[in-house]
């Protein structure tokens, strides 16, 4: 992976530039090789943060698809274990986010805004989750009451 392009904001311009050159296209400030080899390996690990949260929303998404799907004749065994999957799955996946990439020091907007939703989507599907299973329960104590 050495060969491959790796790119990182100019300090000077924040135009995006290859890690490999010596002086910006854009505002011909020098680069220093050192300081932009860091700044690429900051830049893609705040793109892979960028992009697991793009993928939590994905599936907080089609968890509702998942949901609708349940109610549909043939398809409604599919839209169960897709849900039911993706309720116990996207909590886990916050998590693993949070603790990954929940303290990076970047100001990227797009990393802050994920830094807010992660935690946000994380929660409100485990809270779903015990919801559900507390009704589950209450159901199942409700109706062999009824016996």
């Amino acid at each position: 992976m050495a060969n491959a392009l790796r790119v990182f904001p100019c300090p000077n311009c924040r135009e995006t530039i290859n890690s490999t050159m010596l002086q910006c296209a854009f505002c011909s400030s020098p680069i220093d090789p050192a300081t932009a080899l860091v700044a690429a390996d900051e830049l893609s690990v705040v793109n892979q943060a960028c992009s697991d949260a793009s993928y939590l929303k994905i599936m907080a998404t089609t968890m509702a698809v998942f949901f609708i799907a349940r109610f549909l004749p043939f398809i409604a065994g599919v839209g169960n274990i897709g849900f039911c999957g993706l309720l116990f799955f996207i909590p886990a996946y916050a998590a693993r986010w949070w603790f990954k990439f929940g303290r990076l020091p970047s100001t990227d907007p797009e990393y802050l805004s994920a830094r807010k939703t992660v935690p946000w989507v994380g929660i409100g599907i485990c809270m779903l989750a015990v919801i559900m299973i507390l009704l589950f329960f209450w159901l199942v104590g409700h109706g062999l009451n009824r016996s």
